[in-house]
């Protein structure tokens, strides 16, 4: 019976030494861009990284949020602004590049016919043709991306009434960025 008992204890022993417990898994949880996020994952650091993503969350807001009055997309679209950031630059740019390789179907200019529809702050417009055309005018309008005398990349429209809307990039896009932040700190890798 000692033998038995010495056996199993021994046994235990040697795998409680053998194996490291399981870690806990760490959740992050919050509201961005209009609506809950959840970001689980596994850190033998046991770091949390809430602040950092809430900030990267709330700067990524001031450049493409449509919900914030002071972003950067808002001063864009009122043309108060023709300046744009590294990050609004290269959501622009994905997002002409997605543009080109789906022939058009996919375009950031529907700002207008979002806002025509009801589909935003602004109650549903009487729609005829003619208003439907114009507003599809304003989302085929000409664009670009350069640099100015003083170095600053400016992006010009063709039509003032142009607006860009990220809705249907900014989630993944940002999902990917602070994806590839928390690779940076030994997250998934």
């Amino acid at each position: 019976m000692n033998k038995i008992l010495l056996l199993i204890a021994a046994a235990f022993i040697f795998a409680s030494c053998g194996s490291s417990s399981p870690q806990e898994p760490i959740r992050l949880q919050g509201k961005a861009q209009g609506t809950y996020y959840t970001i689980v994952y596994y850190d033998s650091l046991s770091r949390n990284f809430q602040p950092q993503v809430d900030s990267m969350l709330q700067a990524f807001d001031q450049v493409a949020s449509l919900w914030v009055d002071s972003s950067e997309i808002q001063r864009l679209n009122r043309n108060e602004t023709s300046v744009v950031s590294p990050t609004m630059r290269d959501l622009l740019e994905k997002s002409f590049a997605m543009n080109a390789y789906t022939d058009g179907a996919f375009n950031v200019f529907v700002g207008p016919l979002v806002a025509a529809w009801g589909f935003s702050f602004k109650e549903r417009e009487e729609l005829t043709e003619q208003r439907i055309a114009e507003l599809l005018r304003y989302s085929h309008g000409h664009y670009d991306i350069s640099q100015n005398a003083s170095g600053q990349m400016e992006f010009t429209k063709e039509y003032p009434a142009m607006q860009v809307d990220f809705n249907a990039i900014a989630q993944g896009y940002v999902v990917d960025q602070i994806a590839a932040w928390l690779r940076k700190q030994g997250i998934g890798s």
